[in-house]
């Protein structure tokens, strides 16, 4: 038989909903912990935000100054050096290290991908068109469109070093459209059309050659395409 309940009467909590009042009051512990736990990891996480961020920046700035001691040597084309880094040279109680060691320490700045350009360019100076390409490989992802335009001009002309014509043209057509805003896309446009000559692809050659010689009356490449046009038999007007 049901119990029967006074109005009047006092009843525990219990009684009803088969909780306690001890389980109330830990379930209302649980919560606050839940609760403040969950505040306390998103102060961790934008504390950890913060302290990465300021990482990243001392990471950048001592690339950046790494780069700027061992620039000299590339500027004087002491090349090995530029790449290996000078460690009979102290600066500030450090030796200079080289390009190299910068792309592999800092390769995620932009520092680090300019050091991984300046590399490929010594490494493709000297024939060694594996080791440059790996080095625009990792120059590629910067913010900066000349870089980036340098980048995949680099990597296209290791493919033409290998005479991979076909593969080295589109990246050259890639290259020329980072440096549209720049103003000078007209060289990577006339290394595309030449490479497509060599790839066997007449039309796409005789088409670049063409654009080139309407866009760019005032460079030297309007005249170099206009030369490949006859080369090719064109009707030059």
């Amino acid at each position: 038989m049901a119990a029967n309940i006074d109005a009047n009467e006092e009843v525990e909590v219990s009684a009803i909903d088969g909780t306690s009042e001890g389980t109330v009051d830990e379930t209302f512990k649980r919560n606050v912990l839940l609760v403040g736990g969950g505040v306390l990891i998103v102060v961790l996480a934008m504390g950890l935000y913060w302290y990465m961020a300021g990482k990243q920046k001392e990471t950048e700035a001592y690339a950046s100054l790494a780069l700027s001691r061992v620039k000299v040597y590339y500027e004087r084309a002491e090349y090995d050096k530029a790449l290996r880094g000078d460690k009979s040279v102290m600066m500030r109680g450090e030796p200079i290290i080289g390009l190299q060691e910068i792309v592999e320490n800092y390769g995620g700045t932009s520092a680090g991908k300019m050091a991984a350009l300046m590399s490929g360019d010594i490494l493709t100076a000297q024939k060694k068109y594996a080791e440059a390409e790996r080095m625009y490989e990792a120059a590629q992802g910067s913010d900066s469109k000349i870089l980036a335009a340098g980048a995949k001009a680099g990597i296209a002309a290791c493919k033409e070093a290998d005479k991979k014509y076909s593969e080295a043209a589109p990246l050259y057509e890639e290259a020329a459209q980072y440096m549209k805003d720049v103003g000078d896309e007209a060289r990577f446009r006339y290394f595309a059309a030449i490479n497509y000559e060599k790839a066997g692809n007449s039309e796409k050659a005789k088409e670049l050659y063409t654009l080139i010689a309407k866009e760019n009356k005032d460079t030297e490449f309007k005249d170099l395409s206009v030369g490949a046009m006859a080369r090719l038999g064109m009707i030059i007007e």
